[in-house]
């Protein structure tokens, strides 16, 4: 084996160790909130949780969606550390923004404020997380996010298990995130913070803003899916599905996305020097390893579980024929963002992303209707799959077709 191909295989391995260990930790808390919250509570505290990891998406999802590709076209330029000032500086501003708004809105009982702490927490967390990403410098993001997980595993233990609700974990989960947030800003160098340089930012926004749209359309079949179960009652088949669904995230999402984390910004800079072959080959190869790594880790979850069948979590919450059916959509739509949504990034093409979840999505909630006829958990599983293999080859299909050579020589 050559020394480059080792030395590659050695940065991949220490970036899925410092992936790796946040995602364990995290299992290990939902197991817990999974024990205290019962299998009702569980469902509606894994929807809140996604619904403000939306709003979150859409209020910072402009910022933060193109940085590590704006990052790299600006740090050749010799202007990174203006830029991350900027960004910096306007994820505050817009955090700020976010809190002041939603006061009003918990004032009068619109929405509560569980669910509104972290949007702020967790969309500032994400963008500041977005400096050691591009900068590949991989133990700052690492730190922060064990500390992340470290931190939410703490404070469920000291704030929901004496008094298990829903509010209490979505606070526990918001703190967490804010903790870490403090903690990425020291480990990026504390980037100054001034009002917002807008022409440093408006590249990224350009681009930012129908990716973010990507994000609308995707929780359309992720969140579209559970809240058709909870309008027609089926709260059991919610945390069940719920609870599935976030193992997988933890398991096989996370392994995935070690790998992106380093093959997808490590691919916009060999762009920049190398031109697209460079990029696709980066891609490719990050994908290929990313699913031989993820598939063998959800068959190990698997026989470990059919070992001991307890191990995550009892009750009728966790299925393990449903965790591998959600298991399989996850690898495939972490998978398609790692290889065909840069692409689609990178020759400004995000309405490819977007037609692929609207088509997803609409494909996931027909078939999570015929599901519920039946009362079948593993046809709502099966939708989910369905869904994300469709959004992938739509928005292959699309690529495929809108390919020129101006956007190969890009």
């Amino acid at each position: 084996m050559r020394p480059q191909t080792l030395e590659r295989l050695a940065k991949i391995a220490e970036v899925v160790v410092l992936r790796a260990a946040p995602g364990l930790l995290n299992v290990a808390t939902l197991v817990s909130l999974g024990a205290w919250l019962g299998a009702n509570n569980y469902g509606l505290f894994s929807t809140g949780l996604a619904t403000t990891g939306l709003c979150a998406n859409l209020i910072f999802g402009p910022v933060i969606s193109s940085i590590v590709s704006e990052h790299a076209k600006i740090a050749a330029l010799g202007n990174a550390r203006a830029y991350e000032s900027a960004l910096v500086s306007t994820a505050l501003l817009m955090a700020c923004a976010t809190t002041a708004a939603t006061i009003p809105l918990i004032g009068i009982g619109l929405i509560p404020w569980s669910w509104a702490a972290p949007i702020a927490t967790f969309g500032i967390y994400t963008a500041l997380q977005e400096i050691p990403h591009a900068r590949l410098k991989f133990w700052s993001f690492g730190a922060a996010a064990l500390t992340q997980a470290g931190s939410f595993l703490v404070l469920a233990w000291a704030v929901v298990r004496p008094h298990p609700s829903i509010d209490a974990a979505l606070l526990a989960f918001s703190a967490s995130y804010g903790i870490a947030a403090v903690l990425s800003y020291a480990l990026s160098g504390l980037p100054p913070i001034a009002w917002p340089k807008w022409r440093l930012m408006s590249g990224a926004i350009t681009i930012g803003v129908p990716y973010t749209l990507s994000t609308v359309a995707e929780n359309g079949l992720f969140l579209g899916i559970r809240y058709a179960l909870l309008l027609t009652g089926a709260t059991a088949h919610l945390s069940t599905f719920s609870y599935c669904v976030d193992i997988s995230q933890r398991f096989a999402g996370f392994l995935i996305s070690a790998i992106s984390f380093r093959s997808v910004p490590e691919a916009f800079k060999a762009a920049q020097v190398s031109g697209a072959d460079a990029f696709h080959k980066e891609l490719t190869r990050g994908a290929v390893f990313a699913i031989a790594l993820a598939t063998p880790a959800v068959g190990i979850v698997l026989v470990l579980n059919s070992f001991w069948p307890k191990i995550l979590g009892t009750g009728s919450l966790f299925n393990a024929g449903l965790f591998a059916i959600t298991s399989a959509a996850i690898i495939v739509n972490r998978t398609k963002k790692l290889s065909l949504d840069p692409i689609a990034l990178r020759g400004q093409q995000a309405s490819s992303v977007v037609a692929g979840y609207l088509m997803g999505a609409f494909a996931a909630l027909a078939l999570t209707a015929l599901a519920l006829r039946s009362g079948n958990l593993y046809g709502v599983g099966f939708a989910y799959l369905a869904g994300y293999l469709t959004a992938a080859l739509t928005t292959a299909l699309i690529l495929s077709r809108s390919a020129t050579p101006a956007i190969a020589r890009r």
